[in-house]
């Protein structure tokens, strides 16, 4: 009867350890090691490198010479950009290659009452 008590007393202390490892191992896994909701550590990078200085916008010539030249639609603030100036006459519509987009699109020139002037609609074209 010593003899088994013996044998239970060392078996005991392993088992135990590996009970505590387990037990710390899911209370971490549960708990998680970040704070946020997705478990990523979430850090706002959005800067830029331009001319050996870090700022938070790109500045609008560097948008022209990669893009073309920006326009933003008057009904919901959008900003499309195009190769080419949009030289328009009142009431007319032109479709050309948006460069932000990749798509062709339809601006429209027309009176906008709540501007009380004239404005640009722009849509898809179509076949977009």
């Amino acid at each position: 009867m010593d003899k088994l008590k013996k044998i239970q007393f060392d078996i005991l202390p392993k088992w135990w350890s590996i009970v505590i490892w387990l037990l710390l191992f899911f209370l971490i896994f549960l708990i998680g090691c970040a704070g946020t909701s997705n478990g990523a550590i979430n850090y706002n990078t959005t800067s830029y490198y331009i001319n050996g200085k870090f700022t938070d916008t790109i500045p609008d010539s560097l948008i022209r010479k990669q893009y073309g030249y920006k326009m933003a639609d008057d009904l919901n603030g959008k900003e499309h950009t195009y190769s080419q100036p949009v030289i328009m006459k009142q009431n007319s519509t032109i479709t050309m290659y948006c460069t932000i987009h990749r798509g062709w699109e339809n601006i429209r020139s027309t009176w906008l009452v709540s501007k009380e002037g004239y404005g640009f609609i722009i849509s898809n074209h179509k076949k977009f």
